[in-house]
């Protein structure tokens, strides 16, 4: 099970004889996106072209040179619609299609979908299975997750590459309210020691906000503030301590403010550790249920 849309991983097959399903996303409404990492043909070596991109190097590629172009998705996504609180798209099978509706936003997300899709229905489900599966879903600690504290809702979601970082800022940019956003970046081992790739996030799109305020936090705080800087936001707070971030951004905002804190690797279990300890956590389990 492959995601075509990717041609690291289409090209995982060559030279295999097992079966191959392929996953992937087909929609010519989405924005091509124009930031990626070059990738170079596995037949020839020259670079990739894209008719699409959608997120990094992933989309509809071709070489121009030899010909060799993306393969052909079994499973895939289509009509998709994303804002900042939910997404919906039609997921094409191959004997059938099921409109979906998602609770969480963000096209990595629909690729995520996707590929569950494809791995139930290689297994034997079918149409229904998935789409109960689909519908079940509940965000797990830090991945898109609402918490509620003082009746303040806060999007809690974890931020490690460019790419995805992108995807999450894309999701903010399509909030229409005052927005407030705490960046918590660490470099510990399970971080990467080497913090540079936040120069390839493209903070500019928050930077079109009207009206934004945000935060940096953790280790890296002011490696973090000069990448906002530099974008050309000028409402920007320091704090390098994770929890006196955390509890700035609720306590000094206002209520018609929409709050997102956006932590690296370990400062997302930092920062869950100080939920846990102030019995936030807890309460937000207990009345999830």
């Amino acid at each position: 099970i492959l995601n075509s849309d990717d041609p690291l991983c289409a090209n995982l097959n060559r030279g295999l004889d097992n079966e191959t399903l392929y996953y992937g996303i087909h929609d010519t409404q989405l924005e091509t996106q124009e930031i990626s990492d070059p990738v170079n043909c596995f037949e020839c070596g020259k670079p990739y072209n894209y008719r699409k991109r959608y997120i990094n190097n992933l989309g509809n590629y071709f070489c121009p040179e030899c010909g060799e172009t993306r393969p052909q998705a079994d499973i895939y996504a289509s009509n998709i619609d994303l804002n900042s609180h939910s997404s919906s798209f039609e997921l094409k099978l191959p004997e059938s299609k099921i409109e979906v509706n998602l609770k969480i936003p963000a096209l990595y997300n629909i690729y995520n979908f996707t590929a569950a899709s494809a791995c139930a229905h290689a297994a034997g489900l079918k149409k229904e299975g998935i789409l109960k599966g689909i519908s079940g879903f509940r965000p797990v600690f830090g991945r898109m997750e609402k918490l509620y504290v003082e009746n303040r809702e806060i999007n809690l979601i974890l931020v490690k590459n460019p790419a995805g970082f992108n995807e999450v800022l894309k999701l903010i940019n399509n909030n229409e309210r005052k927005i407030k956003v705490c960046i918590l970046i660490n470099d510990n081992e399970g971080d990467g020691e080497d913090p540079s790739w936040l120069w390839d996030v493209n903070f500019e799109m928050i930077n079109s906000l009207e009206k934004v305020e945000c935060i940096a936090g953790g280790m890296r705080a002011e490696d973090v503030a000069l990448c906002l800087k530099y974008s050309g936001l000028e409402n920007i707070k320091l704090f390098e301590d994770i929890t006196t971030a955390f509890y700035n951004t609720y306590h000094d905002s206002q209520r018609d403010e929409h709050l997102y804190i956006l932590p690296n690797y370990t400062a997302l279990f930092e920062l869950k550790s100080v939920l846990e300890k102030q019995g936030i956590l807890k309460q937000n389990r207990e009345e999830s249920r």
